[in-house]
């Protein structure tokens, strides 16, 4: 996903390199660093590389022209083609904005390009916007290689054809910028009809020290056993209704998505979450919604419908579950689909102050909310504020939106989130106002058994930050919640 960089006034847009080993990636990077001035260019980056095999990835970034009248900052990646490195290289691969497959024009390596491409058509099939593919044949100096045109029939045989071919000889810089300047302008052309795709959040741009850290965390999960489940599916309309809850709306649901335009929302360097927004739509999945057999998949679906029921008026409107088998057929991922809702965390950071009372008014009610919902279905929400939003209709109304719902409950993350907010608001004397006013209101008439209002009480009677106002208001909801709930009729 291209990123624009608002510091720096400039879109940074990501190639990335794949191919098999020895086929000429790091050797185009190589080149390239040296074409480019050092004013127009980074250093590159090999990380933990022995001796000319790449383990992680190469980095390099150049300038590279405008899109919109802003630079472009291009980031050059390529991806390590050891078979065994396949978990690193779709890694890399999944945030790339363009790619280019460079191949060995040898007749003796067409097999393992082709193996190598149609892997890559599987995984950029199962992206969220189409990607711009650029193919290079490279190495046509040497004896008996085949025509780019040739190589690519015989590679691309049945499968996805690339947008551009170009020739080259890496080694002599023959096409090697030439590749680079396609690659871009495939990018451009595509972001430029589709503007909003253009992230505007800079911590999401990325750098070789934190793909490096990423591609560790990865390295380690798989030594622990925690090897990364296959690639998310996104869920389709032509689900049986077994696998839809609720069956008909949402087979409407994913007909009116299939249609929109989706970009990744959530962190990249976050291997067990995958987040897309498009046209009013969220669509979400975690690695902990990977099941490898049926049964646990229809259980887990099951025991989610019961739960996002039991949320009542908190659930946005409309809201599906899909539960889409993966492209591999290993096992079947369970979907969150939800309207796109800005959250209270977002209007808690707005610097209109009204806005900002008004959203810490709402998430007093949350708090109290949360307890009650926990009591009545032993149902436990996620209670950082941006997990809550408003949804507009009819009327304002209070939605969860995250994704987590645990049974039982738990009324010290309830203190927890009440304290946290005193903490952060204390000179914003107005708004810690309301919200201490929403919440002793909330508490007052809660539907709150004797067990459960001993509880909270409990949990408020020592607060998690210091200071007075903290224990001002942790005293205030223990002397409500001594007394019974008052009955509004």
């Amino acid at each position: 996903m291209a990123i624009f960089d608002s510091e720096r006034k400039r879109v940074v847009i990501r190639v990335v390199y794949d191919g098999p080993g020895f086929a000429g990636k790091t050797t185009n990077l190589r080149r390239l660093c040296k074409s480019f001035a050092s004013w127009r260019r980074s250093e590159m980056v090999s990380p933990n590389t022995l001796g000319e095999r790449t383990q992680y990835f190469d980095w390099l970034e150049v300038d590279g022209g405008l899109l919109r009248g802003y630079p472009i900052r291009a980031q050059l990646l390529t991806v390590p083609g050891q078979r065994e490195l396949t978990l690193r290289r779709m890694f890399v691969l999944e945030r790339a904005d363009a790619v280019v497959f460079v191949a060995d024009s040898q007749p003796e390596s067409v097999d393992e390009a082709r193996s190598f491409y149609a892997e890559l058509c599987e995984q950029l099939a199962a992206a969220a916007v189409p990607v711009p593919l650029i193919f290079q044949a490279n190495k046509q100096d040497l004896p008996g290689a085949l025509s780019p045109a040739r190589l690519v029939r015989l590679v691309c045989a049945d499968l996805r054809k690339p947008d551009h071919v170009r020739a080259a000889v890496a080694s002599t810089d023959k096409g090697v910028k030439q590749t680079l300047s396609q690659a871009l302008r495939l990018a451009s052309k595509q972001l430029r009809g589709d503007w909003e795709r253009v992230d505007d959040d800079r911590d999401a741009i990325g750098d070789a020290r934190s793909t490096l850290a990423a591609l560790e965390q990865l390295d380690d999960a798989k030594a622990k056993g925690l090897e990364r489940p296959p690639r998310p599916t996104l869920p389709t309309a032509s689900l049986p209704s077994e696998n839809l809850w609720p069956p008909a709306s949402a087979r409407e649901l994913l007909a009116r998505i299939a249609r929109a335009e989706l970009s990744r929302v959530s962190d990249p360097a976050k291997l067990d979450e995958l987040v897309l927004v498009g046209s009013g739509w969220r669509v979400a999945t975690r690695a902990a919604l990977y099941f490898e057999d049926e049964a646990t998949a229809r259980a887990a679906m099951t025991q989610l419908t019961r739960r996002k029921t039991a949320l009542g008026s908190w659930l946005p409107e409309p809201s599906a579950l899909a539960l889409q088998p993966d492209a591999g057929g290993r096992g079947a991922w369970l979907w969150h689909i939800a309207p796109s809702l800005d959250s209270l965390e977002q209007a808690l950071t707005s610097r209109d102050p009204d806005l900002r009372r008004a959203a810490i008014a709402r998430y007093a009610e949350a708090c109290v909310g949360a307890a009650a919902l926990a009591e009545r279905e032993q149902l436990r929400v996620d209670l950082e504020p941006e997990h809550f939003a408003i949804q507009e209709g009819d009327r304002a109304t209070t939605r969860y939106i995250g994704d987590a719902l645990g049974s039982g409950d738990d009324p010290q993350a309830v203190s927890a989130a009440v304290f946290a907010i005193v903490a952060r608001f204390g000179e914003d004397e107005g708004a810690l106002a309301d919200f201490v006013e929403t919440l002793c209101i909330g508490l007052r008439h809660a539907p709150l058994g004797e067990e459960a209002r001993a509880a909270l009480r409990e949990a408020f009677a020592a607060p998690a930050v210091a200071g007075k106002q903290a224990a001002r208001i942790g005293e205030a909801a223990r002397s409500i919640l001594a007394r019974p709930a008052v009955q509004v009729d």
